[in-house]
């Protein structure tokens, strides 16, 4: 999974949705970025691990947490998360 679900709704719904993906893995979002640019998208990327409390990276390699509540602070129309086992620190 290389960002289907956003790029789906992206492709399907166009300009009617605001879609935030937020990945950890930072090669995942590279090829990511370079789907939404070769398919003109409107995707806020962030990336980044979900958690229940913001955190800042300790080296440039290292995706930061953030928590939920303060990610989606505006509307948001898909929000895919894939937790990996973590539902109970979202």
């Amino acid at each position: 999974h290389i960002g289907d679900c956003p790029l789906w709704a992206c492709a399907v719904l166009r300009d009617r949705v605001r879609v935030l993906a937020v990945e950890p893995v930072w090669q995942v979002v590279r090829l990511f970025r370079k789907s939404i640019e070769a398919n003109s998208f409107d995707i806020d990327l962030r990336n980044a691990w979900l958690g229940s409390k913001s955190t800042v990276p300790s080296s440039d390699r290292e995706a930061p947490w953030l928590k939920l509540d303060d990610v989606l602070a505006t509307d948001v129309d898909v929000l895919k998360i894939h937790t990996n086992g973590g539902e109970r620190a979202i």
